[in-house]
């Protein structure tokens, strides 16, 4: 049974897996290992793993490998390292006296990752984030579209049919005038020529927003 504690150790986060868990997943095929052996058995199939006691057994590519069973690490579905107790060289504090002691630190023993679970679970993510995404473009395309029908009805019942009475051009801004007083101007808004929009009485062809960069 997994333990499913979510664990800190060191600078490895990760759930925290009991041995024979561990043991089970390996012997169930599909790990490589990845680290913390020599790099010419990097990449190579875990061929059996076994627990001994307190000791775990791994054999890769023709060698066994003696590991701790204490801290197993799930790093994510398809990642799993072993830790271990090291000994690292760090400098004291003046405060203290100075110099180089040795003090306890964490380390990766042995690391092994499980290629295909890690592109079936990929894939899956990779489709969902798709399926989210198609979405989101429907949904705001259909917002976008309810805007703009509602704003050419409010020009229509606001504009169509009057007299047109003055035609004005200031700068690049077209500004309409009709008989009953009311106007209708339409202005160039924004930057340069690459995220310019325009504006019609204020409200931007862009979004259907009233234009809140003036």
């Amino acid at each position: 049974m997994t333990d499913r504690r979510v664990v800190q150790t060191g600078r490895y986060h990760g759930e925290l897996l009991d041995a024979l868990t561990f043991v089970e997943q390996l012997n169930a095929a599909g790990w490589v290992a990845s680290a913390g052996i020599p790099w010419k058995l990097q990449e190579l199939p875990v061929t059996k793993a076994s627990l001994s006691g307190e000791t775990l057994k791994i054999e890769v590519g023709g060698h066994s490998f003696e590991l701790p069973s204490d801290r197993i690490l799930l790093v994510d579905p398809w990642t799993v390292k072993v830790l271990h107790t090291v000994m690292r060289r760090q400098q004291r504090k003046m405060i203290d006296g100075g110099g180089w002691h040795e003090v306890p630190g964490i380390g990766v023993a042995f690391s092994v990752r499980n290629p295909a679970l890690e592109e079936s679970i990929r894939r899956v993510r990779d489709e969902k984030a798709r399926r989210e995404e198609e979405e989101r473009q429907r949904r705001e395309a259909a917002e976008h579209e309810a805007k703009r029908q509602e704003f050419v009805a409010r020009l229509t019942q606001d504009f169509v049919g009057k007299k047109l009475a003055r035609i004005d051009v200031v700068g690049e801004d077209l500004h309409l005038e009709f008989d009953d007083g009311s106007k209708l101007s339409i202005e160039l808004a924004g930057g340069d020529t690459y995220d310019a929009w325009i504006d019609v009485n204020g409200i931007s062809l862009h979004c259907f927003k009233a234009d809140t960069y003036r």
